[in-house]
């Protein structure tokens, strides 16, 4: 789990939430997985909301993480309400040769795993 501390003004991506002085976020990484999930805070620590980002398996080095990021990620919203982002950029990317085709129902089959389980992100 990683922590840091939001810096600056403006929305956050995909949530369309305000960035306020004191936010916060947390980074849930699991060597492996095929996703990293962000929660972001405000300062009291009530939840503003998560993105979940989709991308290849995640690795680790001694100083770093590795993964390459697939285009489509989830927001979801503590009252429950989710999107799913960017799906037209997966497919613009497969077209480019950037992803190959034979990813595509992994990442769809990742993609409904995570809609399945999206009430574990909004807690």
């Amino acid at each position: 789990r990683l922590h840091r501390p939001v810096n600056g003004g403006g929305l956050y991506d995909g949530l369309k939430v305000e960035k306020s002085p004191g936010d916060y976020a947390t980074t849930e990484v699991r060597i492996g997985e095929w996703y990293l999930a962000t929660r972001y805070f405000s300062r009291e620590g009530i939840l503003k909301g998560t993105y979940v980002n989709v991308n290849t398996p995640v690795e680790l080095y001694p100083d770093r993480l590795r993964y390459v990021d697939l285009e489509a990620d989830i927001c979801i919203w503590p009252n429950g309400d989710i999107r799913v982002l960017d799906m037209r950029y997966l497919k613009e990317a497969v077209a480019e040769g950037l992803i190959n085709n034979s990813l595509l129902p992994v990442i769809q089959q990742k993609m409904d795993d995570l809609l399945k389980e999206k009430e574990a992100y909004t807690i």
